[in-house]
């Protein structure tokens, strides 16, 4: 395997954590928001209602996901060393 095809396979599993990310934020922060909600306003919301503040959250978090990913993500698709990069990238993930 060459220096290529290592910066390839981890950028793909930049982009998967990426992916993971967003999807885990968006469902934890649904979740704060419903439990937040009185618990009559929380049986009044509509699927609809839900679904649109469900989209809006995941433009935040995919947002959030990119920025965070944007140094290392640029670092492994040149020839720039991207060791450091994907060290402070994976410092910052919480599991």
């Amino acid at each position: 395997m060459n220096d290529r095809d290592l910066r390839n396979v981890i950028l793909l599993l930049v982009r998967g954590c990426k992916l993971f990310q967003t999807r885990a934020e968006t469902s934890a922060a649904t979740l704060d928001l419903l439990m937040k909600l009185h618990p009559t306003k929380r049986a009044a919301i509509t699927a609809g209602q839900l679904h649109e503040k469900i989209l809006q959250i995941r433009q935040l978090m995919e947002a959030q996901a990119q920025d965070q990913a944007a140094n290392v993500e640029h670092a492994l698709e040149g020839d720039a060393d991207f060791l450091e990069a994907l060290r402070v990238y994976a410092s910052r993930l919480h599991w």
